[in-house]
């Protein structure tokens, strides 16, 4: 069983949303995304915005997000 890895958004990015007629969605800084997916080989991967699922690049989690560690280290706006 894989852990699931949670990130905080930098700057924005585009990603998929499948179950909506309106696919793309900017992913907004400040938002936190989750995933339980390797992110070592480019190409798309499932993740969830506040338990919506998206399809996002790996590269973009990479370049947009940073590595949230522990539920500690969140800030609530």
């Amino acid at each position: 069983m894989r852990s699931v890895a949670r990130y905080r958004v930098v700057s924005p990015f585009i990603a998929v949303r499948p179950a909506y007629e309106e696919r793309l969605f900017t992913v907004p800084v400040g938002c936190i995304i989750e995933t339980s997916a390797p992110l070592d080989e480019p190409g798309l991967v499932k993740v969830t915005l506040n338990g919506e699922s998206l399809v996002v690049f790996c590269r973009d989690i990479k370049e947009h997000t940073e590595r949230i560690e522990d539920k500690s280290s969140i800030v609530e706006a």
